[in-house]
Parts: C-alpha cells; structure tokens; sequence
C-alpha cells in the first residue's frame, strides 16, 4: 500500500467533496423509507386568538388604538426606546416569543431587543407579556413627532402565530412638538442621524 501525500488545501476539497456526496445521498433518501408523521396545523376555526398592543398603565394593560399617542423614553444603556406590552387570548402563555418593529415613513426604525424569554401574566381579560423594548436605531428627534406603525407577531410554544399592529404619534411627555428634543423639529435633524 502507497500513501500518497496531500497538500491541506487539497486535503480541504476532498473534504468538502465528501460532505456534499453524503449530503445528497440523504436527500436521494430511500424508497421503503416511512414518511415522517406530520402535524396538522392550527386551522382557523381551532385558534381564535387575538393580539393587543398596548402599554403598562401602573400594573394595568391599556391598550392602544389607531392615532393613540405613544410615549418614547430613554433606556439605561441611552437608546430612546417605546416599551410596548402585548396582550393575546386564546395563546399557551409559557415563554412564547415576541417580534415587534416600528416602522416611520415605510422603514423600520426600531426593533425589539431579543432578551430572556418570560411567561405570560394573566390580567383578567388575557395573557400580558409586560413591557417589552423596541429601541430606535436612530436619533431620538427622528422619530418624537412622528406618525408610526407597531407590529408585533407573538409566537406560543404549540407554534400558533398571531399578529397585531397600530398606528401610534410617537412623542415625550412634552408633547408635539418636543422643545426638549436635541432638535424640535425632525426636519431639521443631522441628515446622517435620521439615515
């Protein structure tokens, strides 16, 4: 028996050549192989759940409407933020997973940190998952004043999806306009900074 040397980039194709043969052979897969059992999903008569977006009024879910004013604070790491929470029914409340995003003028401007899953609180009316952050990745006076929509899809842990969404005023406590925003106006913010 010869042994024949190969130099590592070689020894690498051959490597990758054979990780794609037997990735085809498994996607060739058998004719006497079982189908593998699959779930139903959820059919709309089955999964009725609804999915608020509101804020925490001391402790209480206050849900928010189409026009509603939303207020924007600053996190302790500095970014301004709106802190939404979410009410659903009709959901399994353990640790589901939340996606939320506000989107100004067609482009999304603000998104959910992902952070440690928590369960659901029931409030009477629903399950509440309180006080979730969606920072802005923008200046603050880009976004106070502004007109935007809050979308959130919540996902449960039996892969049942709902979605929500709102059309909020974005603004501090001072109200529109912000005389204490870094510019009172947000046509007149640092182009870069609104980019």
């Amino acid at each position: 028996m010869t042994c024949v040397s190969v130099d590592p980039p070689t020894r690498a194709i051959l490597l990758r050549m054979g990780r794609v043969l037997a990735f085809a052979v498994l996607l060739w897969g058998c004719e006497n192989c079982p189908e593998p059992e699959r779930a139903e999903p959820p059919r709309p008569s089955d999964f009725d759940g609804v999915l608020e977006i509101g804020v925490n009024g001391g402790d209480e879910f206050v849900p928010l409407h189409d026009g509603d004013d939303m207020n924007v604070s600053t996190g302790s790491n500095g970014l301004d933020m709106v802190v939404p929470c979410l009410r659903a029914t009709d959901v399994d409340p353990t640790a589901p997973i939340a996606d939320i995003t506000v989107t100004i003028d067609g482009v999304v401007r603000g998104a959910e940190l992902p952070g440690q899953r928590a369960d659901m609180q029931s409030d009477g009316a629903g399950w509440v998952l309180w006080d979730l952050r969606v920072p802005f990745q923008v200046d603050g006076c880009c976004v106070i004043c502004s007109e935007a929509v809050v979308n959130a899809i919540l996902r449960d842990d039996q892969d049942r999806e709902l979605a929500g969404s709102v059309r909020v005023v974005l603004q501090r406590g001072a109200g529109c306009p912000d005389p204490e925003a870094e510019c009172a106006d947000p046509s007149t913010c640092p182009s870069d900074g609104c980019g």
